[in-house]
């Protein structure tokens, strides 16, 4: 079996994810190839992880030069009407990515091979005409949703707004929006380009599955269900706390309350309500925070409490020592998907403190492994957090219980064989199907 399996580039949380589903594909035994779009490869990759060239270029040299010079008149006029239509945006948003592309991106059957085309996060990668039209009918698209932009007309998450319901269109992400505008346009685009196409849609929480089954864009797939996201356990597990403790320069006698997102900044991610929530604790104990990613932090004291940033992680090792330096984690997202720092946290033995919101409650179960607060609600965040604080007897207990969770729930290896049976099953129904047509 050859599994194709496309996604934007080879960092961020939803690559990471990808690459933890191919990388345990190939341990099952299955021919995956993961085929990305960055220019820049920082690491030493195997063969099955290829960079796409698509065939920009017809034969004969003024054929070439025509067809240069239009794919860059075309991609300079797509930059320009995103810009203008996203210039004086409202501050806090994240991505707002279209589904056309400078050059045209045709699903060269030749070039990929697989039975199966697995989708990932694509970002402004694909050109949504070119490639699904090339795409055969039966072919079997299983897209694994890891934000909302396969159901809107160009943002990630909607933050509220209803109109990906209806064809978008009076976007609020949008700094120039109308009824007609790049949303709705944008829609309209991906609309057309999925008729008829046999697309199968996996989400990596119960949330984003109960959106797609009603998003227009989605509603018309002939299959929906959740796989969640598998960790490295080998790797994630619990470590030795003093040991951790010195090697991030923390105290030995305070109490470590961690939080991270690849931006923190992006306002979905709560750091606003996060420092709001500590500047309420009313805890005796000693407590520090621990950030970690991208983004800058607007101080390194709230209240009572030192915050301090380590900037991004990307080494596993690393990151799990730096889960092992804390007591407790924070998850304030005001919208996510899934939230891999949360299960990563609890992996290495942490309890987790969110907002009852989207697919952190796939894993955040109140008593068991964490706890949770009204989603924007900082006091009951507060609330939430200093139990914790508090209560050491209980985070080791909630700590424990969220290891033994992910052990049965979330491990790589068992969210491979999911996918797995999920393409055998398409495959052996196209080879009923296919044998129906021809007679």
């Amino acid at each position: 079996m050859i599994v194709d399996h496309f996604n934007a580039g080879l960092a961020g949380g939803a690559a990471i994810a990808a690459r933890r589903i191919h990388d345990s594909l190939r341990d099952l035994g299955v021919d995956s190839r993961y085929w990305h779009f960055a220019r820049r490869q920082t690491e030493a990759l195997d063969a099955s992880y290829r960079r796409v060239a698509w065939p920009q270029l017809a034969d004969g040299r003024l054929a070439s030069l025509a067809n240069r010079v239009q794919g860059r008149l075309r991609r300079n006029l797509n930059k320009f009407v995103a810009r203008r239509s996203l210039a004086g945006r409202p501050e806090g948003y994240e991505l707002f990515t279209l589904p056309r592309a400078g050059w045209k991106t045709p699903h060269d059957e030749q070039t990929f091979a697989g039975q199966v085309l697995h989708l990932h996060w694509l970002g402004n990668a694909l050109d949504y005409p070119s490639f699904f039209a090339t795409v055969p009918d039966d072919l079997p698209i299983v897209w694994t949703l890891h934000d909302m932009n396969p159901l809107t007309g160009g943002c990630h998450y909607a933050a509220g707004c209803e109109n990906f319901r209806s064809g978008c269109g009076n976007c609020p992400q949008l700094g120039r929006c109308g009824p007609r505008d790049l949303s709705a346009r944008s829609f309209e685009i991906k609309e057309a380009a999925l008729v008829g196409k046999n697309l199968h849609i996996v989400a990596v929480g119960k949330w984003l599955e109960r959106l797609a089954r009603t998003a227009p864009l989605t509603a018309a797939a002939r299959s929906f269900q959740t796989i969640h996201c598998g960790l490295d356990l080998e790797v994630l597990r619990p470590g030795d706390r003093a040991a951790a403790r010195r090697s991030f320069d923390l105290p030995s006698d305070c109490t470590v309350v961690g939080f991270g997102a690849d931006s923190i900044d992006h306002r979905r991610k709560g750091l606003r309500e996060l420092l709001a929530a500590l500047s309420m604790l009313k805890t005796d104990k000693k407590t520090v925070g621990l950030v970690f990613g991208g983004g800058e932090l607007p101080g390194t004291t709230v209240g009572n409490v030192e915050v301090r940033n380590v900037g991004f992680i990307a080494a596993k090792d690393r990151l799990a020592e730096m889960y092992a330096a804390m007591d407790l984690f924070a998850m304030p997202s005001l919208e996510e998907a899934f939230g891999m720092t949360g299960l990563e946290a609890m992996a290495c033995g942490v309890p987790v403190v969110g907002f009852d919101t989207g697919g952190i409650i796939d894993y955040v179960r109140p008593r068991e492994t964490g706890l949770l607060a009204r989603v924007g609600d900082a006091a009951d965040l507060a609330t939430n957090l200093e139990t914790l604080v508090d209560n050491p007897q209980l985070r080791r207990s909630l700590g424990q219980r969220a290891r033994q969770m992910v052990e049965r729930e979330f491990e790589a290896e068992s969210q491979a064989q999911h996918y797995l049976e999920l393409y055998q099953s398409l495959m052996a129904d196209r080879a009923v199907v296919r044998p129906r047509e021809a007679a």
